[in-house]
């Protein structure tokens, strides 16, 4: 007679996603590093690939770590959340239940926004880091994943007409550029995917998470990576 068994598994995504990015950042930063050696096409779509990449698993990171946050809010084998008062789980798990802020409705920062509210809670000041970073590091990745090709003017002998883009005014001087783009490429998406772009990125999104999880009183998830010989998170 064989025991009847069940193999039941919960897997948190957010360490996965942080992860990727990070290594596919340091493959950018290495591909820029041997600049000089290689300044293909070939090279330099390689380079956006990495960043491409490490931009939208970033964002995913974001995403996953405060859906994880709610959905185990209530689960038993996940012990940081019990750090919270019985009524605030209860009340933030009823909420996730009903939908608030489960469905795709609610953008990422709104649910950061929502978590902080119902455990009474400081919400994150708009305009100022790491919200508004992570604001624009979002709209980069909402502008590449629903892309929309416009006509931009980037050289003229009429500065009038030259195309400063909307993304460009919110971004200007917050990192250093591509360094395989051309001068009359236009900022986005061309010269804004940059080693220097997704290393903002990066830090602001894990800025965020870390003081999300500080006005809590909660465990930071990622922090035993942190500085782990093997799964650490060092961008240089």
């Amino acid at each position: 007679m064989t025991d009847n068994y069940e193999i039941t598994l919960k897997t948190n995504f957010s360490f996965n996603q942080i992860q990727s990015a990070v290594f596919l950042a340091r493959n950018a930063l290495q591909v820029e590093k041997n600049k000089n050696n290689s300044n293909d096409v070939v090279t330099r779509i390689q380079y956006e690939s990495y960043v491409t990449g490490a931009l939208l698993c970033t964002v995913g990171y974001l995403e996953a770590t405060i859906n994880e946050f709610f959905s185990n809010i209530k689960d038993e084998n996940y012990n940081n959340n019990k750090r919270l008062k019985p009524k605030k789980r209860e009340l933030i798990n009823s909420m996730w239940e009903l939908g608030i802020p489960k469905s795709a409705k609610y953008s990422i920062l709104e649910k950061y926004q929502i978590a902080l509210t119902l455990a009474d809670k400081n919400l994150f000041k708009k305009g100022v880091s790491p919200y508004q970073d992570v604001y624009l590091l979002i709209q980069v990745r909402n502008a590449i994943t629903h892309y929309e090709p416009e006509w931009v003017t980037t050289e003229s002998e009429f500065p009038e007409k030259i195309t400063e883009q909307a993304l460009e005014k919110k971004l200007k001087n917050k990192f250093g550029l591509n360094p395989f783009a051309n001068s009359p490429d236009p900022f986005f998406p061309d010269k804004c995917l940059s080693y220097e772009f997704i290393k903002w990125g990066i830090h602001s999104s894990m800025k965020l998470t870390e003081v999300f999880f500080e006005e809590l009183d909660l465990n930071y998830p990622i922090s035993w990576l942190l500085n782990n010989e093997i799964y650490n998170l060092n961008l240089e």
